[in-house]
């Protein structure tokens, strides 16, 4: 087997090699006319990592939804909160019933979320346009818009 040299010093001299040198970034490689060479263009399915939500926007974003719940939403007993990556997951709970309202996506801007309603019927979340016809809005009107689907208030959504 030949060896083939990815970048400086580094031997790759397996096709298990060879592969996760291509697929290493730095060590990229790429099979040009049936030979091994470096690539320095960026691979098309290069993800980008998720936004992690703040302290500091998580603790406010809760305090946001208590205030506007109080107000807007007293039948509810409270709202829980809950972060993974650069989501919010929003479940009311009413005298201790709690179900899911809603998902926030941080876009990195505190008054800006992604809005995604939850869907019982698939026990998932899809991402859907708040009423004012925006995929993304405030906090306050995403709950508005997932509780006066669940509360059935009409009100809520206009």
């Amino acid at each position: 087997m030949t060896t083939v040299r990815a970048r400086g010093d580094t031997a790759v001299s397996s096709p298990r090699d060879r592969e996760r040198a291509a697929t290493s970034h730095a060590n990229r490689i790429c099979i040009n006319a049936g030979e091994w060479t470096r690539c320095d263009t960026p691979s098309s399915g290069t993800m980008t990592p998720m936004a992690k939500v703040p302290h500091t926007v998580k603790t406010a974003l809760g305090d946001r939804l208590q205030a506007h719940r109080a107000t807007r939403w007293p039948q509810l007993t409270d709202l829980l909160l809950r972060f993974r990556g650069d989501y919010a997951y929003i479940d009311a709970d009413e005298d201790g019933d709690t179900w899911p309202l809603c998902r926030l996506r941080y876009t990195g801007n505190v008054d800006q979320w992604g809005f995604a309603i939850h869907l019982a019927s698939r026990d998932g979340y899809e991402d859907s346009f708040l009423p004012n016809g925006q995929p993304t809005g405030t906090p306050e009107q995403a709950i508005d818009c997932a509780c006066g689907l669940y509360l059935t208030d009409p009100t809520a959504r206009s």
